[in-house]
């Protein structure tokens, strides 16, 4: 069989003989592409970046501790010395490293959602907006699936403590439901062996549920260790990994810390009148001008990082006009379709636009499919209107450009073949 490791995801190692080899060994296993750092070190590039404490030129961590970094680090080893980097993953024991892989995606997830909050912040700047500011008392507000045990509760107890409210649910079918009711900072789900429908809630993950499609997801896990293949599929999907090893006050206050980090941020009160140029009044998603602006921005970082950047536009494939009414419903089903960020737009009376950082293509057609489906089951004379085509970003495109191309191009009807 051809060696196909060159598409495994690349990962700079820094680390000396003897345990160089070792540590690329194990990344190998978890399929991952390792190779040994180099000075000197990027902070600024897509690929994560290994730090080991045991082998490692320490100078190294105090570089990057007292610089910006935006990469992804990681840090093996116990940090007695206080290392630990803000935003970092720590492994501890090098019998976790071949699972690296998943948590790295989950930490990619939770930086494209901040540089993007980030970058809507600069926008909304430009265009002379002034920005809320989340209040500090506010507290994270949790959705718990999973049995119920007496582990459980002592963790909910510890939560309850920190004022973080927690909603139990025993079933994906009690889950799916409360999130259609109210909003939530965060799923937390236990998957460890005593857990029961692992099954469907495997499926439910996968399927991207609507429900809970722009809320994250924290897994809690006994052990990273000898993970089967749906446990290893359910972590795929998840923001943040969490183990049940730490005593339950200590593991609250982290699940504490890292919810606020996802709690959610509107940028733009419905309520309020913006200009023209902002907001689209009849359906509250963002106008051409600023779409393009805020399109632009994405480019960039998507340039300077090498990821993908995806547009979709959805339009009136009948060569007409939604009516106004037309126009609200698509945008609500896109509101609630779509990931936090996603960043949807009205290009005019016949078109819809969706700008999709971090994912390449095939994501894109994805998420577009679990749009029409919405459509077709809310709406489906309505659905039978709709085109849509999409088209990932490359280096030469301005965000006009990208979306005059993308516009320009034929469209598909419902759902891709």
């Amino acid at each position: 069989m051809p060696d196909l490791s060159y598409l495994d995801p690349p990962i700079e190692v820094a680390a000396e003989s003897p345990r160089l080899e070792m540590i690329q060994s194990r990344l190998r296993s978890g399929r991952m592409r390792p190779y040994k750092a180099s000075r000197p070190l990027s902070r600024n590039c897509s690929e994560p970046l290994l730090v080991d404490l045991e082998s490692a030129d320490p100078e190294i961590l105090r570089i990057l501790s007292s610089s910006g970094v935006t990469r992804p680090l990681v840090i093996l080893g116990e940090d007695t010395d206080g290392h630990v980097l803000f935003d970092a993953l720590v492994v501890e024991r090098d019998k976790d490293i071949p699972l690296l892989r998943g948590r790295l995606t989950a930490l990619s997830r939770r930086n494209a959602r901040a540089t993007e909050l980030n970058l809507r912040r600069e926008t909304a700047r430009e265009f002379g907006l002034a920005i809320p500011v989340t209040p500090s008392e506010v507290v994270p507000e949790l959705l718990y699936l999973g049995d119920g045990s007496t582990r459980f509760l002592a963790l909910q107890a510890a939560l309850n403590e920190r004022g973080v409210s927690v909603t139990a649910a025993l079933s994906v079918h009690t889950a799916t439901d409360y999130m259609k009711h109210r909003r939530f900072s965060a799923v937390l789900f236990d998957i460890s062996p005593a857990s029961k429908g692992r099954a469907s809630l495997e499926q439910w993950i996968s399927a991207g549920e609507v429900a809970f499609s722009h809320v994250p997801l924290f897994a809690l896990v006994d052990s990273l260790q000898g993970l089967d293949e749906s446990e290893r599929n359910i972590l795929a999907s998840t923001s943040e990994i969490l183990e049940h090893g730490a005593a339950a006050k200590q593991l609250a206050e982290h699940i504490d810390v890292i919810s606020r980090k996802y709690l959610p941020q509107d940028l733009f009160d419905v309520s309020r009148d913006y200009p023209a140029e902002v907001m689209d009044a009849g359906t509250q998603l963002h106008a051409r001008p600023y779409f393009e602006a805020h399109l632009e921005k994405q480019i960039e970082v998507s340039n300077q990082r090498a990821e993908p950047l995806s547009l979709l536009i959805v339009k009136n494939s009948d060569s007409g006009r939604f009516n106004l009414k037309q126009r609200q419903r698509l945008g609500e089903i896109l509101a609630s379709s779509l990931r936090d960020t996603d960043m949807p737009a009205v290009l005019g009376v016949d078109s819809f636009a969706i700008s999709m950082p971090a994912t390449p293509y095939r994501g894109a057609v994805t998420l577009c499919e679990r749009f029409l489906r919405s459509v077709e089951e809310q709406e489906p004379q309505l659905a039978a209107q709709i085109g849509w085509r999409i088209m990932e970003k490359r280096t030469y495109h301005t965000a006009r450009t990208l979306v005059a191309n993308t516009v320009a191009g034929i469209f598909q009807r419902l759902r891709v073949a």
